[in-house]
């Protein structure tokens, strides 16, 4: 938990944190410069850390970096990005599902919100600046300005068509099930009401033997 202070402007945090909590920054109300870049624990940031996802809250954040985090998805309202002068997001596996389209969507867009900027000097190569997907594995190491500006609704029509297979195959399994009660309880009858058949026939037999041992002793 991190402490208010309305007077901090400027903000490294290095240390091995895990995830950023709802309304984190809420009482950092003139923070700038906030840097978490090489947390490499950091796999979760809630969208509402500065208080900007749930009441509009504006924050004065104008360097933001999460850098060689462990982050999949970078929440899109977390911050109002067109205000923020430089953002700094290499460098994590970035899971890109429909979640992400937003930031593939702008990075496409001529007119980008988004002011990605190297702000970390800790970059071994070229390949470190890239912006690439990790997940799922179709798209890995693919980069985000390569993405097709449509995969999200293709994923989407995939997954429909994968769920309407589904539905169709457990539909027909039920359909057979209720079909073969069916069957199965119109054999149990015709099979008891020809037991009882049999039966009454046996005793009708049985009456006959006894009336005719009857006549031949009298």
């Amino acid at each position: 938990m991190i402490g208010k202070n309305v007077h901090l402007n400027s903000l490294i945090i290095g240390s091995e944190i895990s995830k950023i909590e709802d309304c984190a920054f809420c009482d950092f109300s003139n923070l700038t410069t906030l840097h978490l870049y090489e947390n490499r624990k950091l796999s979760f940031i809630d969208e509402n850390a500065f208080g900007f996802a749930k009441n509009g809250k504006l924050p004065k954040l104008e360097s933001f970096s999460v850098e060689y985090c462990n982050l999949t998805t970078i929440p899109e309202k977390l911050l109002n990005w067109h205000s923020v002068k430089e953002v700094g997001i290499v460098g994590n596996p970035l899971n890109c599902t429909c979640d992400m389209a937003w930031i593939i969507n702008d990075i496409m867009n001529p007119s980008h919100t988004m002011n990605l900027k190297k702000i970390t000097r800790d970059y071994h190569d070229d390949s470190d600046t890239k912006l690439k997907c990790k997940y799922p594995l179709k798209y890995r190491n693919v980069e985000l300005y390569e993405m097709d500006l449509k995969y999200c609704k293709k994923d989407d029509e995939n997954v429909v068509e994968k769920s309407s297979g589904t539905s169709f195959v457990v539909g027909f399994i039920i359909l057979a099930g209720l079909v073969l009660i069916a069957v199965g309880v119109t054999l149990c009858r015709y099979f008891l009401q020809l037991r009882k058949q049999r039966t009454l026939f046996n005793y009708g037999e049985s009456r006959v033997i006894v009336n005719e041992d009857f006549d031949n002793n009298a």
